[in-house]
């Protein structure tokens, strides 16, 4: 009891008594003081006095801020963020969870200079960013990066803010101080800035490089000695969006000029319109190549020769057309063609009168042997006319053939063939020529000598061979071997060559032209086979580039 209390010592006693009323507790503050006879401070007590107030509210707002205190505090210890609450000297009056961890220990009543960078002087008094001593001047919420030593001894690098509380007087009397950890957002936002930092070096080399590269290709363009047009693929009209000195100056026009022009501007009238089709082929990938006519700016028609392809640049598709003008070229062609149909008359002309002559000699030959009354004179004039007449035989295809320089050897053996058959009718009527020749073309200097040597051999099968209108078959074949070999087989099945006949000893004249004729003008190779009738291989080399037809 406080008033026991008071005349017990002499003092002053305070208690607080709850109890509950109907509308909850009721909190009343008892205070009892002595009163003393002659209100001198020795006298003796006579009485006690006791007051009693209520004081509900102010414990229910006392325990409300005490909760309210311990939930803050609970969400302060519960974020990862450093807090503490600094006097205006840097004193820590309060520190969170995350700031003990930090500093690996309870840091209440430290100074925050001394735990977050272990030195005796504030940061801000060496000139380092300190939020603290820009509060106090600009007294606003401020925030700086700083780096701050951690439990182990290792440094981390802290974003620090700091917030003013004021008191009643509206002075700045305590700090609120939140940190938080960005080593790692600074680590990130480093290697970042490196890798930026390489990328911005590559696009500048990359951008250099592509400068250098766009001017020596720009270069090329404006000093090249074709043509050269850059035409718009997605314009219907084909609008000349580039072109070199050499373009404007083969047309006629300025470069300034050429740009104000479509490609059907500098298209000849009978090209005009085809443009739409070409871009079209051109467009799907395919490279055009070809000799147009084009016109200049005086109306002048030239012949050019072009190649074009489409391209992509900048999302929009483009066509370059590289041009020469081949007015020079066409007057050189012109005249070599002239020149080469002239040499063809010639040629026609020579070989017709050779083989008119030859024919003259044959008829002179007819005309003495008919004269002769030598039977041997007689078989002697009749082998060289079948001679010249096999030589006059090979002008007579050439004159009606469109290749002058080498003989077609199908026609030429079939003819051959025919010509000689009819000669000796009479003699051969039951015998059979088969042929199986290749139509390949032999320069003049080997299809002379081969056509004798086919002359020599027919003539002497149909002679010896079959006596007594015997029946048989004769067969020619000529076939290329090989990359440059031609094998010629002849072959009949009579009564062969007599025993004990060398060729290289042969008495006739048209065993010793062949054999002369084919190791010697032919520098080829010789064979007889005596087998059923007889057969003679030969095999000649005239080069590879005879053996096909020319080109022009």
């Amino acid at each position: 009891c406080p008033i026991a209390k008071v005349f017990e010592d002499g003092q002053t006693h305070r208690s607080v008594r709850g109890n509950k009323s109907g509308k909850g507790p009721r909190y009343l503050e008892v205070v009892a003081s002595p009163l003393k006879a002659g209100n001198s401070e020795g006298g003796e007590i006579t009485a006690a006095v006791e007051t009693v107030r209520d004081i509900t509210e102010r414990v229910v707002a006392l325990r409300q801020m005490e909760e309210s205190q311990k939930m803050l505090e609970g969400i302060a210890n519960g974020i990862s963020e450093s807090i503490l609450l600094l006097t205006t000297d840097r004193k820590i009056l309060w520190a969170n969870a995350a700031a003990k961890r930090q500093a690996g220990r309870d840091i209440t009543g430290e100074f925050c200079h001394r735990v977050t960078h272990r030195r005796e002087s504030p940061c801000g008094a060496n000139g380092e960013p300190c939020p603290l001593s820009d509060l106090q001047v600009y007294e606003a919420p401020r925030f700086v990066e700083h780096a701050h030593h951690d439990c182990n001894g290792g440094k981390t690098v802290l974003e620090v803010g700091a917030y003013p509380l004021k008191n009643e007087a509206g002075e700045i009397d305590k700090f609120i101080h939140i940190s938080r950890d960005i080593t790692e957002r600074k680590q990130v936002e480093e290697a970042l800035k490196k890798y930026r930092d390489h990328l911005e070096e590559q696009v500048r080399k990359r951008t250099a490089e592509l400068t250098a590269s766009q001017k020596r290709y720009r270069l090329l363009f404006e000093t090249a000695s074709d043509a050269i047009l850059i035409i718009d693929a997605e314009d219907d009209e084909g609008k000349i969006v580039d072109a070199n000195e050499a373009a404007a100056r083969m047309h006629g026009y300025t470069i300034e000029e050429l740009l104000k022009l479509d490609i059907g501007d500098v298209d000849s009238p009978e090209e005009a319109g085809r443009h739409p089709g070409r871009r079209g082929l051109m467009l799907k990938g395919q490279r055009m190549q070809a000799e147009l006519m084009h016109r200049r700016k005086d109306g002048a028609v030239f012949p050019v020769e072009i190649s074009a392809n489409a391209f992509e640049q900048g999302g929009r598709k483009y066509i370059l057309a590289i041009e020469r003008d081949i007015t020079e070229r066409r007057k050189v062609e012109d005249r070599i063609r002239a020149a080469i149909e002239e040499r063809e008359i010639l040629l026609k002309e020579l070989h017709h009168r050779t083989k008119n002559n030859m024919q003259v000699i044959s008829s002179l030959l007819q005309l003495q042997f008919m004269s002769c009354g030598d039977s041997r004179l007689h078989q002697i004039f009749e082998d060289t006319q079948s001679r010249i007449n096999a030589m006059s035989l090979v002008h007579e295809r050439l004159y009606r053939s469109k290749e002058l320089s080498r003989l077609d050897m199908a026609r030429y053996i079939a003819d051959l063939s025919m010509a000689l058959m009819k000669g000796y009718l009479k003699d051969a009527a039951n015998v059979s020529v088969k042929l199986e020749v290749d139509g390949i073309p032999l320069p003049l200097e080997f299809a002379i000598p081969c056509g004798l040597v086919i002359n020599e051999l027919l003539t002497n099968s149909l002679k010896y061979a079959f006596p007594g209108q015997r029946e048989g078959e004769i067969r020619i074949a000529l076939h290329k071997h090989g990359e440059d070999e031609i094998r010629l087989l002849f072959s009949d099945n009579g009564v062969g060559l007599p025993e004990g006949l060398d060729l290289k000893d042969a008495k006739t004249l048209g065993l010793k032209l062949v054999r002369t004729l084919v190791t010697g003008q032919m520098q080829g190779k010789l064979e007889v086979s005596r087998e059923n009738g007889t057969t003679f291989a030969i095999s000649f080399s005239p080069g590879q580039a005879n053996l096909h037809p020319k080109t022009t």
